[in-house]
């Protein structure tokens, strides 16, 4: 009997876990909710960098205007290499005087001051990275640009790749016609 009632007891413990668990009831919201505390900028920047580049002809980008956005992708990706290991360096540090026998307050908080200071220089590189990036944009490709993130085109996947200009892109896409096409901008 005791056994009997051990195995009731522990289905019913097991069913109502598995009602019970939060993420059983996501939803779309909840997800996009989830992602906005995700954002940052960088990743902003990098995807929007990235479209553009991908879809260079369709933009009608100039040559000059493409060497400009690849300098600067590669430029900010440095920054942040450096700013990000600079952090990195400073949490070893900070971890190795709270290690010591004496802990030194006013010489920890000071490098955790410093790391800040750090991650918010890091933030605003990449505001300013965005901000070149869309000003190498004319008025006519920026345009192109919204109107390609506001339709979805321009959404990286989880594989990293926009699906813009790859086989497969739907049709009503404005920049999956072929070259030949005459409603495609020539690059200059």
């Amino acid at each position: 009997m005791k056994a009997r009632n051990s195995i009731i007891l522990y289905f019913v413990l097991m069913v109502s876990s598995i009602f019970l668990t939060p993420s059983h009831g996501r939803t779309c919201d909840s997800l996009k909710e989830e992602q906005s505390k995700n954002w940052n900028v960088k990743k902003i920047f990098i995807k929007k960098a990235h479209c553009i580049l991908e879809n260079q002809k369709g933009l009608g980008l100039s040559s000059e205007q493409i060497e400009k956005i690849k300098e600067l992708k590669s430029k900010s990706e440095k920054e942040d290499i450096m700013n990000t290991a600079e952090v990195e360096s400073l949490d070893v540090d900070v971890k190795a005087a709270l290690m010591q026998d004496d802990t030194d307050v006013k010489a920890i908080n000071k490098l955790i001051d410093k790391k800040f200071e750090f991650k918010k220089a890091k933030m605003k590189d990449w505001v300013e990275s965005y901000a070149a990036l869309k000003n190498i944009l004319n008025d006519d490709q920026k345009k192109k640009m919204k109107d390609l993130f506001a339709s979805g085109y321009c959404h990286l996947k989880k594989d990293g790749w926009c699906p813009l200009e790859k086989k497969g892109a739907p049709s009503d896409c404005p920049f999956s016609k072929k070259e030949s096409d005459p409603a495609v901008t020539k690059t200059p």
